[in-house]
C-alpha cells in the first residue's frame, strides 16, 4: 500500500511538473509568436529579408529533439569546461568553483526545459498566427487606416478578435503536446534533479520500461493522461462525459485481451469486468467536473481533490 501511495504521489508530482513546464513555455511562446506575426504582416513595417528571418525562426522546429538536447547539454553543462560557463568565467561574472548548474539545479533546469521548448516551437506558432492574420479581409485594415486608427488600436480591435480561432487551436494543440512532453526532459535532465523535471509521459516510461517493469502503473498513468486529453479536446460537458465513459468502457476489455496470454487467469480476467463497469459509471460525473475546470469553474477542483 505504501508503495502504491508513493507511486501515486510521484504521478501527481509529474502531472504538476508537466503543467508547470507547459505553462512556462506556452506563455512566452505565444507572446513572442504573436508579436513577430503582427510585425511581419504589418504593411507599415518595411523590413528587408522578411522571408529569410521567417525561415531562420522556423528552423528549430525541424531539428530532432535528440540533436537539440545534445546541443544544449554541450552549451549549458554544469562544468566550467562547457561553453556558457567557460564564457561567464572568462568574463569574470562567475567564479570557476561555483559555476551555474544549468542541468542539476532544480529551478534553473526547469527554466532551461521551458526555454528549449519555447525556442523549438515559437517559429511554428508564428507561421500559424501569420496565416490567420493574412486571412483577414484587407479592407478592414484599410478602413482602420482611413479612420486614423493607430497600430495598437488596429491590433486590439481588428486583428486579435479575428484570430481567436487560430489562437484557440494553438492553445489546444500546445496543451496536448505539453501533456505528452517527453523528449527534452528525458534527454537533457533525465527528469532530475529530484524528479523536478519529470513529466507524465516520462513517468509512464519509467514505470513500464525501466526498473521493475510495473506495467499496471504505466497503464493507469496512460489512461489518466488520455482522459485529461479527451476533456481538453471536448466542447461541452456532455461531450467530455460521454467520451470518457466510452473510452473507459472499451479500454478495459482490450487490456484483458492483451494480458490474457501472459496472466494465470487467462480469459477468466473478464469476470472482473462487471466491477470495472461500475467504476466506469463514475467517469460520467468526472468528465463533467473536468470540463467545468477547463471552463475555469474552479469550484470543481474542490470535488476532484479528494478523489485524487
Amino acid at each position: 500500500a505504501a508503495g502504491a501511495a508513493d507511486i501515486r504521489a510521484e504521478f501527481l508530482d509529474a502531472l504538476g511538473n508537466t503543467f508547470i513546464l507547459w505553462f512556462g513555455n506556452f506563455i512566452p511562446q505565444i507572446l513572442l509568436s504573436l508579436l513577430l506575426a503582427v510585425w511581419f504582416t504589418d504593411a507599415k513595417v518595411k523590413l528587408p529579408g522578411k522571408g529569410f528571418f521567417k525561415v531562420v525562426m522556423y528552423m528549430p522546429n525541424i531539428i530532432t529533439a535528440a540533436s537539440v538536447a545534445a546541443l544544449f547539454v554541450n552549451l549549458f553543462g554544469d562544468s566550467k569546461f562547457y561553453f556558457v560557463n567557460a564564457t561567464l568565467i572568462n568574463l569574470g561574472w562567475v567564479d570557476a568553483e561555483s559555476t551555474i548548474k544549468f542541468v542539476t539545479d532544480p529551478v534553473v533546469s526547469k527554466i532551461m526545459v521551458m526555454f528549449i521548448q519555447t525556442w523549438l516551437w515559437f517559429g511554428n506558432t508564428m507561421i500559424m498566427l501569420m496565416s490567420g492574420i493574412m486571412g483577414i479581409n484587407p479592407a478592414l485594415f484599410e478602413a482602420a487606416l482611413v479612420d486614423g486608427c493607430s497600430s495598437r488600436q488596429t491590433f486590439w480591435k481588428i486583428t486579435l478578435p479575428l484570430i481567436k480561432p487560430i489562437l484557440t487551436y494553438n492553445l489546444i494543440t500546445s496543451l496536448v503536446g505539453g501533456l505528452t512532453m517527453f523528449d527534452i526532459p528525458h534527454l537533457m535532465t533525465q527528469g532530475n534533479p529530484n524528479n523536478m523535471t519529470n513529466t507524465v509521459a516520462r513517468f509512464i516510461y519509467q514505470q513500464g520500461f525501466t526498473g521493475t517493469y510495473n506495467f499496471n502503473m504505466a497503464s493507469a498513468g496512460s489512461v489518466v493522461l488520455f482522459g485529461i486529453i479527451i476533456i481538453v479536446n471536448s466542447h461541452s460537458s456532455k461531450e467530455a462525459a460521454l467520451k470518457c465513459f466510452v473510452f473507459f468502457l472499451v479500454s478495459q476489455p482490450l487490456v484483458y485481451l492483451v494480458q490474457a496470454p501472459f496472466h494465470p487467469e487467462g480469459l477468466r480476467l473478464f469476470r472482473f469486468y462487471p466491477g470495472w463497469f461500475l467504476w466506469t459509471l463514475l467517469t460520467l460525473p468526472m468528465g463533467y467536473i473536468g470540463w467545468m475546470m477547463k471552463r475555469e469553474k474552479w469550484w470543481a477542483l474542490l470535488i476532484l481533490t479528494p478523489v485524487l
